[in-house]
């Protein structure tokens, strides 16, 4: 799981490294890896056949990831700041 301090971490080094693409991004990189994790799970019983269930968890999986992009497209570090916190919440979905 990701905690508050590895965000503000992450937070921090994108404002002094000046990263270019949201792909480089660390947190961005564990997202997609916990997404290929949670992908590959579900796909097993018993959450093969609980396709609710299955599509939720792959959603908000899915999300951590869409929330960083967006958060570092947007520019400003306090609105960065802000979407990290919502992916967060993703996150504990």
């Amino acid at each position: 799981m990701f905690s508050v301090q590895s965000l503000v971490f992450e937070l921090t080094i994108i404002v002094n490294m000046r990263t270019e693409r949201f792909e480089d991004l660390e947190i961005w990189q564990d997202a997609r890896e916990l997404a290929k994790f949670i992908f590959k799970t579900t796909t097993i019983e018993p959450f093969g056949n609980d396709f609710r269930f299955r599509d939720q968890v792959r959603a908000a999986a899915g999300s951590v990831m869409d929330n960083t992009a967006e958060g570092f497209g947007r520019g400003g570090n306090k609105e960065f700041n802000n979407i990290l916190s919502i992916a967060k919440g993703s996150n504990e979905d």
